[in-house]
């Protein structure tokens, strides 16, 4: 397969490349763990790990977030599955929306097993900025309620199973439709990703990457700012 002239971007992933072959949007868990020196990346209280002190954390998210580096904030967002609060999950979630809007920066979602709730707080906000709906392998229905919402899907490993709903909810949207590619925590390539997709669409590489790259600096404007 021809090698495309632009850089393949990895919206999202906790494993950065040793020798990056793209552009790579580090995730990084706020209280956790340090951001990359010198790479890009991705800023959030994630649901699983929310601070004693949820003001106080706001407050150093908004500092840590005007580094130049810092290109979104998350991954945000709500899980029925993890033991934090539900409540606390909505507000610390909800603060993110807002701080997102304020500051322009786009925001990568985390859901499990809760779309509805995501969309309603999106909603009640009024957010109109970028929201990634990021490692998207849920039924088609929800799928298109995201879609429905503004929302834009990230798709990852799941692409390599022709079975797997990530699949079956590419195809329906097409190679014009706005989405991107990540890697997340798996062990995979984002080569095998993007290889996966052309198969997928039935588009060349260098369609492809040029798609998603044009996607990206449209509506990450940080990135074009550095």
């Amino acid at each position: 397969m021809k090698a495309s002239s632009f850089p393949l971007l990895n919206i999202h992933t906790h494993h950065l490349s040793s020798s990056p072959s793209g552009i790579e949007l580090f995730n990084v868990l706020w209280g956790k763990e340090s951001p990359p020196r010198n790479s890009y990346y991705s800023l959030g209280i994630h649901p699983w790990y929310l601070p004693q002190s949820l003001d106080q954390a706001m407050k150093s998210l908004r500092e840590e977030c005007q580094n130049p580096f810092c290109l979104a904030i998350g991954e945000a967002g709500l899980d029925r599955l993890c033991a934090s609060p539900w409540d606390a999950q909505q507000r610390a979630f909800r603060l993110q929306v807002q701080m997102a809007a304020e500051l322009g920066h786009p925001l990568i979602i985390h859901s499990v097993r809760a779309g509805e709730e995501l969309i309603k707080i999106l909603q009640e906000e009024k957010f109109t900025g970028t929201a990634i709906m990021h490692g998207f392998n849920q039924k088609l229905s929800l799928g298109q309620r995201y879609l429905d919402a503004g929302l834009i899907l990230s798709f990852g490993a799941a692409l390599l199973r022709a079975d797997s709903n990530a699949t079956a909810m590419l195809k329906t949207l097409g190679p014009k439709q706005v989405f991107f590619l990540e890697t997340d925590d798996s062990t995979v390539s984002i080569e095998s990703v993007y290889h996966a997709t052309c198969a997928h669409l039935g588009v060349s590489m260098e369609t492809l990457t040029t798609t998603i790259f044009n996607h990206f600096t449209t509506l990450f404007s940080r990135y074009e700012s550095n």
